[in-house]
């Protein structure tokens, strides 16, 4: 008789492992809109406050206190260089709309393009869902001296 119950207990342990297992692997993974930048430009030398947002408005279950910006470098590694906020404090606009905010100051000294990708966590799923990736170019500044106006340009072609 212990026997049996011990096996019949067993069954439902195994079974409950098996349906956790389906739900936590198993789920279609979410996917997510990609970042935007603004501005969506800077400028060599010159201090930018730049707004990074996302809006997860379409994935309502994201984890509100799960939602980082992640800078990749050029080897494709992932670097979290902040947590994006749906507070309705500093630059983000409104609390609970599903809009996700973060601010970089950026300064660069030589023109780039840098790699950006949110990355956001959802209940159920082990596996954090990454947006596609975000360019933000530093561009040179140049100033025509016929006009006066100052321009920022991607970096000129070496001939």
């Amino acid at each position: 008789m212990k026997y049996k119950i011990a096996i019949g207990v067993g069954l439902v342990i195994i079974a409950g492992l098996v349906l956790s297992g389906m739900l936590l692997y198993g789920q279609t993974p979410q996917a997510i809109a990609s970042p935007t930048a603004s501005p969506g430009i800077v400028v060599v030398n010159t201090p930018t406050q730049v707004t990074f947002t996302i809006d997860l408005s379409g994935t309502p279950s994201a984890i509100p206190t799960g939602v980082n910006l992640l800078r990749l470098s050029s080897t494709g590694v992932q670097t979290i260089v902040a947590t994006m906020k749906d507070d309705g404090k500093a630059s983000d606009v409104k609390a609970g709309d599903k809009i996700f905010t973060a601010v970089l100051n950026m300064n660069e000294a030589q023109p780039a393009a840098f790699r950006f990708q949110v990355s956001a966590a959802f209940p159920g799923q082990l596996k954090r869902v990454l947006s596609p990736v975000l360019v933000l170019n530093v561009w040179n500044s140049y100033v025509d001296s016929a006009s006066g106006i100052t321009f920022a340009a991607p970096p000129l072609p070496v001939t």
